[in-house]
């Protein structure tokens, strides 16, 4: 499918869709994943995700949010207060392109540097064939002070026994590469990020029965009390830290003179600087 780059008048943006290259994500996987989010299971889990997401991100400052997402269309903070909420959708699973939506390779964002408040990471690390980079292309867009939202599926819960399993059960879930949060935070700290909160949720089996799901939406309760490493899916919030313009000067070193170190105070530390 031949993909038409659009010039934008919106300093943000340099192109409204942009050519996916090599490293792009499992786009099969991700359109069974959209149709698995229609079922009964998907819709709880997509509603538990926003109230996390609103839980956290309604109260962020900040006038650009930006959006990734495995799920084409639809805002994930719907009551977020920003200037711009702008969503990326993976270039072969659109076919229109709106105001807000960039259609683009995830590893390569049509993005200027330094330029969006809040990134929303949704399920994209889990789909990727290169988290890494992904990550750093978010790293790269994201200004000194922005946050990072990130929400994938936690490889060590019960539904790691439906992957395995879910050829027996309806609806099964799609393949994926699961990303530990710790692993995911340890990346982080190397890109300089300030982990603000990380926690598991979503604590309900994989039933796909309404019914049996809401029954069982106190599970999401005790989860939060117990802090259960356990849920399904795992948030990650974190704060890209700023780094200092200027070295800090030590002003209590004093210089070695030329005179065979006269001048140097007695019970000061001597400096290894010369002139």
């Amino acid at each position: 499918m031949r993909l038409s780059n659009q010039q934008s008048s919106d300093p943000i943006l340099k192109t409204r869709t942009f050519f996916p290259g090599q490293s792009s994500p499992m786009p099969e996987a991700m359109r069974q994943f959209n149709v698995f989010l229609q079922t009964d299971l998907g819709l709880a889990l997509m509603a538990e995700q926003q109230t996390v997401l609103n839980r956290y991100l309604s109260s962020l400052a900040g006038y650009n949010l930006l959006q990734l997402s495995v799920q084409q269309g639809r805002r994930l903070v719907p009551d977020v207060s920003v200037g711009q909420y702008l969503q990326l959708g993976f270039a072969p699973l659109i076919h229109s392109v709106s105001k807000d939506t960039i259609r683009a390779d995830y590893q390569h964002l049509p993005l200027a540097k330094d330029c969006i408040d809040t990134i929303i990471l949704h399920h994209v690390l889990d789909f990727s064939f290169e988290p890494q980079q992904l990550l750093r292309e978010a790293d790269r867009t994201l200004q000194d002070g922005g946050h990072l939202a990130i929400i994938g599926f936690n490889p060590v819960s019960s539904w790691s026994l439906y992957r395995r399993y879910g050829r027996w059960l309806k609806p099964p879930l799609p393949e994926h590469r699961p990303i530990r949060s710790a692993r995911l935070a340890d990346w982080l700290s190397i890109l300089n990020y300030q982990i603000l909160h990380h926690s598991c949720f979503f604590h309900r089996p994989a039933i796909n029965h309404r019914g049996s799901l809401e029954a069982m939406k106190f599970f999401e309760s005790v989860g939060r009390l117990c802090r259960s490493p356990f849920g399904q899916l795992y948030f990650i919030l974190a704060k890209k830290r700023v780094l200092p313009v200027n070295p800090l000067h030590s002003s209590w070193l004093q210089r070695v003179s030329p005179a065979g170190g006269a001048g140097v105070k007695q019970g000061q530390p001597q400096s290894y600087f010369e002139d």
